[in-house]
Formats: structure tokens, C-alpha cells, sequence
């Protein structure tokens, strides 16, 4: 191995194979790894050194020249090589590194980052079955919410510590020891975290993990591994794994994908993370995450997007897709073994905008929760497990009192543990409100039967 100038190394395999890596340690990113450079053969030096700026020296050991290359990035090299003296093979070869600097290095540069007012609330389950809310506020902080008994309604905000130039909608997950992990974009497009520890209330300051994105990252996690996904200002996808061992976030690099816009949905399932992308052009991609590993995208029929789609994993482990057209209409596809092949259909009697929220309970129900052009939030469900029909559209309303509340922002979903789903959303006072579902027994359900029954309305206003 061998430093080549700022951030680059290269590796060589006994096969001869050499591998050039280049690191941007301000925006966390590998803006080149692994890859391989030159068509082979550089097992026949005893030696490699290097003054910086992406240039080789190598010691022959069959001759004892030395030879220069120039690496000139593309896959080209610079003429040559060029012979620029002979050592005999035993002796040391060094040069000072960085003494070179390349002109051209390739590394990102910040980009702007469009303003996201009333972005959704992310809603996630807690330790004990308590949920766990996550948003920036109109002041840009990330404003955490944790219920603080077994009654949802109880509770309290705080602000997690550090930087407060937040857009977006935070990323959240919860470890297997009761760790909570968030990331959250900031106006100067550097993505941070946080991590609270297990029995604790206490949040330390966010830390950056770079990345220079234009848009929030999505967050899943999968055999105990975090992954964070995020979108470039030129529409490549990049990732950001967590190492097993260590629980550090390793460092981004760039998968295999373009023409991406920054609407992202990531569904963690039994054999992956699958990945939902609304492109530039207004059409949606596919694409599953295995291992480290990125699969195929498969373009999802329809276009004319305008705003992210929602999924849901069915206990095959296809998704179940969740989009809001152009005139409102709220429409559903499911995956099959062969990708999304067949139309979107639709579910009657609302007019939405927006993104939906969807989640499955744990009786294999999935409910489905919008905003609708009147401002208020609707919620219906499927009649049976794996069913085609859903129920009529219902407006939610407060339980105490009877009364429906408009919303400044698109609903959230989430499954409890113990049954039902929860769904949660913000007015332009900055309140949130939450409603609980109590789900009839899934062998029990028919089109016939009761549906299920939210109750809830607005939490106090946090006073932070």
C-alpha cells in the first residue's frame, strides 16, 4: 500500500492487481474505492513510493529501474512509463509524500439545500413499547419526543444539543440494546447524528457525517447493521453502513444508480433493505440492498410523480406501494416475484396531496393515512390480510371530544408491538397529534366486520 497526494492510497493484490482508493475526510465520502487501475503486473516490483498527486514510482525487481507512471484519473494514465533511473532492487525506495498536488481532485462541493417547511414527523417505537418522535421545527432544531408512559399522549419534548439549522425529516431506528440513533440534514447539506444510550434521557451533541447531500437521508437497519441512504445533487445514491464491532458509521460511498431525486424510501425486511427512488424525471425505481451489495434497479410502471411514494413489506418480503397521483387519487401496486409489472390501483373516496403514511399491524392488516385537499388527515385499511379492498376513507377525529384538526404537515405511521398502529402529524402552531388504533383480531376481520377504532387527539405544545 501506498499514499499517492490527500486522501489517496493504492493496493496491490499478489495477482498484480492495483487498487486505487481516494478519501474526502470533509465530506466523509469514498470518492473512489477499490478501484482497480492499469491492466495488471505490478507484482513485478519489489517497491512502490510515492511524492503525492497520483504519481508511482515503482523499483522493477527483475532490473532495478525505477519507473514513473501518472495516474490521470478516468481510467487513463499519463504516457509512459518513463524510466528515471536504476537502484539495485535491495535498497529502500521512498519519496515525500504530498509533495505533488493534484489540481483536479475530484472531491464534492456543497450543495444547496432546498427549504422543507413542515416536514413529517418521523415516529418510531421505543424500549417498553413507548414511541419516539422526531422532527426539525420552523427554528431548523431536532426536536425529539419521547412518551414518557403507557399513555401515548404523555409526552415530552427536548432538543437534541448542537447544531439547530435542521431541514427535513429526521432519520430514526432503534438498536437491539435500546440505543436510539438520529440523522438529520442541516442547511449547510452536512448530514449529523446522534445517539442516545439505554436507559437514558440525555441526547450529546450531534455530530457531523458528512455527505453534501441536497436532501435527508433514509435510515434502515438489518441484522443489527444501520444503514444510512442519501442522494447527491447529480442524482447518484450513496450509502453509509455501520461496522458491526465498533458501532461506527463507516464512511459514504457511492452505489450504483443516476438520474435519482432526493425521495427516498427504504423497507427493511427479512432478506434486505429494499430501496424506493422517485427519479428526476418523475418515475419510480426499485432496487434491494443485500449485504453490502446493491441489485438492479426495476423501473416501477407510471410516471408524473411528484412526491415520494410509501411501502410496506408483506410477509413474502415484496413491497406494497403506496403513491398519491397528480388529481389526488390514492393508489396502491404490489410487488411479485418478477418487480412491479401491473398497474396502480386505486382507493376511492379521498383527495390527497402529499406522501402517504402506511404501516401493517401486527395482525398482517396494512393501514393507509393521508393528508387530504381539505386539510385534514383520513385513514382507511385493508379488509382482510393480503386483501385488495380497503375500507371507506374515515377523517380522524379526537376521541374525547369529537373533533377533526388540520394538519401544517403529511402524516406518519407506525406499528405497535403489541398490536394496532399509531399515526401522528403536526399543526401550524407546531402541535402534535397522535392517534392509536385498536385492531380487531385478524381471523376475526371481514368486510362485515368493525373496523378499527382510533382514539387520541393533540398533545400539549412543547414548550422548549
Amino acid at each position: 500500500m501506498v499514499g499517492a497526494g490527500a486522501g489517496v492510497f493504492y493496493a496491490r493484490t499478489p495477482a498484480g492487481d492495483l487498487h486505487r482508493f481516494h478519501y474526502d475526510v470533509v465530506s466523509q465520502r469514498w470518492i473512489e474505492y477499490a478501484k482497480v487501475v492499469g491492466v495488471g503486473g505490478w507484482q513485478h516490483f519489489a517497491q512502490l513510493a510515492s511524492p503525492g498527486g497520483d504519481i508511482i514510482y515503482g523499483l522493477d525487481k527483475n532490473n532495478g529501474q525505477i519507473k514513473w507512471y501518472r495516474y490521470l484519473g478516468g481510467g487513463a494514465w499519463a504516457p509512459g512509463p518513463t524510466v528515471i533511473g536504476t537502484i539495485p532492487v535491495d535498497w529502500q525506495l521512498s519519496a515525500t509524500t504530498d509533495d505533488c498536488k493534484l489540481v483536479n481532485t475530484g472531491v464534492p462541493t456543497r450543495p444547496a439545500v432546498p427549504a422543507r417547511p413542515n416536514a413529517a414527523t418521523n415516529v418510531i417505537e421505543g424500549a417498553a413499547g413507548r414511541f419516539q418522535y422526531f422532527y426539525t421545527d420552523d427554528f431548523g432544531r431536532l426536536i425529539h419526543g419521547r412518551q414518557r408512559t403507557d399513555d401515548t399522549s404523555i409526552v415530552e419534548f427536548t432538543t437534541v444539543p448542537g447544531y439547530q439549522q435542521y431541514v427535513g425529516t429526521p432519520s430514526a431506528v432503534r438498536a437491539a440494546d435500546d440505543t436510539l440513533r438520529v440523522a438529520a440534514l442541516g442547511k449547510d447539506s452536512e448530514i449529523r447524528t446522534s445517539a442516545q444510550a439505554p436507559n437514558t434521557t440525555s441526547w450529546p451533541s450531534a455530530a457531523g457525517a458528512g455527505g453534501w447531500m441536497p436532501g435527508p437521508a433514509v435510515a434502515a437497519q438489518r441484522n443489527g447493521v444501520l444503514s444510512l441512504f442519501a442522494t447527491d445533487a447529480g442524482g447518484k445514491l450513496w450509502v453509509r453502513d455501520q461496522d458491526l464491532g465498533s458501532k461506527q458509521l463507516l464512511p459514504w460511498r457511492v452505489l450504483q444508480s443516476s438520474g435519482l431525486s432526493s425521495d427516498l424510501t427504504a423497507v427493511a425486511h427479512a432478506d434486505g433493505i429494499d430501496l424506493l427512488a422517485r427519479t428526476t424525471s418523475g418515475a419510480y425505481t426499485k432496487s434491494s440492498y443485500v449485504n453490502g451489495v446493491l441489485g438492479p434497479w426495476i423501473t416501477v410502471p407510471g410516471t408524473g410523480w411528484t412526491n415520494p411514494a410509501a411501502a410496506v413489506a408483506n410477509p413474502d418480503n415484496n413491497l406494497q406501494a403506496f403513491a398519491i397521483q397528480p388529481d389526488g387519487s390514492v393508489v396502491t401496486q404490489r410487488e411479485v416475484t418478477d418487480g412491479f409489472t401491473g398497474t396502480w390501483n386505486a382507493i376511492p373516496g379521498v383527495v390527497a396531496n402529499g406522501t402517504p403514511a402506511v404501516a401493517m399491524d401486527t395482525g398482517g392488516i396494512v393501514h393507509v393515512a393521508v393528508r387530504a385537499n381539505d386539510g385534514f388527515v383520513y385513514q382507511t385499511e385493508q379488509q382482510a390480510p393480503a386483501s385488495g379492498a380497503y375500507r371507506a376513507w374515515v377523517r380522524l377525529a379526537d376521541s374525547r371530544t369529537g373533533a377533526s384538526y388540520q394538519t401544517a404537515t403529511d402524516p406518519s405511521m407506525a406499528t405497535r408491538g403489541s398490536g394496532g398502529v399509531i399515526i401522528t402529524f403536526r399543526d401550524l402552531d407546531g402541535i402534535s397529534y397522535v392517534y392509536e388504533s385498536t385492531t380487531p383480531v385478524a381471523t376475526a376481520r371481514s368486510a362485515e366486520t368493525p373496523r378499527s377504532a382510533f382514539a387520541g387527539g393533540p398533545m400539549q405544545k412543547p414548550t422548549i
